[in-house]
């Protein structure tokens, strides 16, 4: 299980790297592109949902590496019991959140695929993008649960 969740770490960073590096590429043609009167035609819609798509492919590596924000003042003074429960109610209750998160952000991508709903420029579907909000968030909650069953798995043994 871990060299699956190492492939898919390894998978979402490459696509939030191609995703900043597009990004990158299409600021760069169309300040080019104002420069001698030839601006790119919906470069700000291009960044906006390529930056949709590092948010996205960022948080699988965000939550394998724990580099999110985590307060530690408090629970470092605690004993390692309180510690290992504090843990417990707090990976649960992210879990719970982030599985909240990838539902709701699916259900709204379904409704927008549905509604067939284009952007105002380029006329791409939105539906997708946010579609692939939801799988970010959906491969995160997953990542949660295999860290959260080999935590449990290192406890009992």
């Amino acid at each position: 299980m871990q060299k699956v969740q190492e492939m898919v770490v390894r998978l979402t960073r490459a696509v939030a790297t191609a995703a900043v590096l597009l990004m990158m590429a299409v600021t760069v043609v169309s300040v080019v592109g104002r420069l001698v009167g030839v601006p790119l035609f919906g470069a700000e819609e291009m960044v906006a949902f390529l930056c949709v798509a590092v948010v996205a492919a960022s948080l699988p590596y965000c939550q394998e590496h724990r580099a999110h924000i985590g307060v530690e003042l408090v629970v470092r003074r605690l004993s390692p019991r309180w510690q290992r429960r504090l843990k417990f109610v707090r990976d649960l209750g992210s879990l719970g959140l982030w599985l909240a998160m990838a539902w709701a952000v699916g259900a709204y991508a379904v409704a927008k695929c549905r509604s067939s709903e284009v952007s105002l420029n380029l006329g791409w579907p939105e539906g997708a993008v946010v579609g692939l909000l939801a799988a970010g968030l959906a491969v995160t909650a997953l990542l949660m649960v295999a860290e959260f069953i080999h935590w449990l798995r290192r406890r009992d043994a």
